[in-house]
């Protein structure tokens, strides 16, 4: 069964600002909203590595696969800075996130 917007709006227009707030919604605008919504790790042989986002910054964290323990090992931005010193040009946060 298709549905046309119409139906599923029932008597309602669709109108600009509804369809902007449903745009809101949709995926790849919802990254920009939404933190950690998608982690991917890193393995190694006894250690876990992942990124936690917050609003400001990313934070590599590691966690003991034996223990459990969990620990912020550095921020992105520190690892970007390190970067930059290390090929010897300026790098920025906003390309890498």
């Amino acid at each position: 069964m298709q549905y046309t917007i119409t139906e599923k709006l029932g008597n309602q227009q669709m109108t600009s600002d509804l369809y902007k707030r449903a745009e809101c919604f949709l995926p790849w605008n919802l990254q920009r909203r939404v933190y950690n919504s998608s982690i991917f790790p890193y393995w190694s042989d006894e250690t876990l590595y992942y990124f936690q986002e917050a609003s400001a910054d990313k934070f590599l964290i590691s966690v003991d696969i034996k223990s459990g323990k969990k620990e912020t090992i550095s921020s992105y931005s520190k690892l970007i800075d390190a970067l930059s010193t290390q090929v010897q040009k300026k790098l920025t946060l906003k390309n890498y996130r």
